[in-house]
């Protein structure tokens, strides 16, 4: 099983449609063949969403067909991953972050306030255990919040926000050790977390955590208009 797989297995999906959440819009794996690329192409069309394939490291054939037909590249992001005892070396201080599922109101509240949207989070009710709600603290405030979820030996971060006035105060880390710990307590040897280009605080703390980066994904966008047929 390689860590796409996991990724595959623990995306949240609309609800209503299937389809896999990417930020505001939705989305759905690049398709092996290209039967399914027609059928995927034609759903998300009749859901009155543009088709959009998230791209990863296997998928360069269909990633240069896709460019020729006029997709569009975007949002870029890096898959970083470690052995979960690599980062859990050290417990987090008490009270600083701790892990419950089901969420609770201001876990949701402050996925809210970071642009979490509605799809992605009622996806994640509705994906396999072993997952959870990771939620930081700091100064007696809520600080940050994350969902970890395991499939076979790795545990994939998600949904990582920290409260910007409470930055710069460990909250990340204690939060990404905890993850770690609890991956261990649930079976799994591996954590990871896909993280966008366009963050690199998040992409500096992954480092820093001695995760290495294993993978690169981008989504290929077909905008009206200016794809043609993939050939």
């Amino acid at each position: 099983m390689t860590l796409t797989d996991a990724l595959i297995a623990t995306w949240p999906r609309d609800p209503e449609t299937g389809l896999i959440c990417a930020g505001t819009e939705l989305a759905t794996f690049a398709p092996k063949d290209d039967a399914t690329l027609a059928v995927l192409e034609q759903q998300m069309r009749d859901h009155g969403q543009a088709p959009r394939f998230l791209i990863g490291p296997e998928d360069a054939q269909l990633d240069q067909r896709l460019a020729a037909a006029g997709y569009l590249s975007a949002d870029p992001a890096t898959l970083f991953a470690a052995p979960a005892n690599a980062i859990a070396t050290e417990r987090p201080p008490a009270i600083s972050a701790f892990d419950v599922w089901a969420p609770l109101r201001i876990i949701d509240e402050l996925w809210a306030d970071e642009g979490l949207d509605p799809r992605q989070r009622a996806g994640m009710d509705h994906l396999p255990a072993p997952k959870t709600a990771v939620l930081g603290r700091v100064n007696d405030r809520v600080a940050g919040a994350a969902f970890a979820i395991i499939h076979g030996n790795t545990a994939i971060i998600q949904a990582f926000g920290v409260v910007p006035s409470q930055r710069r105060q460990r909250t990340a880390i204690n939060m990404m050790r905890h993850a770690a710990f609890w991956a261990l307590d649930h079976g799994a040897d591996t954590v990871a977390a896909l993280v966008p280009a366009h963050t690199p605080e998040a992409q500096s703390l992954c480092a820093s955590l001695g995760m290495r980066d294993v993978g690169h994904y981008h989504y290929r966008i077909c905008m009206p208009n200016e794809a043609q047929a993939v050939d």
